[in-house]
């Protein structure tokens, strides 16, 4: 689960999709646009997991 930082609304994965561009991983709050930055906390070979970063 995931916390927009902006608005404070509590997101599962489903809600809110990630997606990468050249400033790194990231979802887009549904309800305020707000731009949360991810990143991936699993180990190096293994995979993906990512993880909400604080800003």
């Amino acid at each position: 689960m995931w916390t927009c930082k902006r608005c404070t609304i509590n997101l599962k994965f489903p809600e809110c999709e990630p997606a990468i561009d050249h400033f790194g991983v990231y979802f887009l709050c549904p309800r305020c646009g707000y731009r949360n930055k991810l990143a991936n906390a699993g180990k190096p070979g293994g995979p993906v997991e990512l993880v909400q970063v604080g800003e």
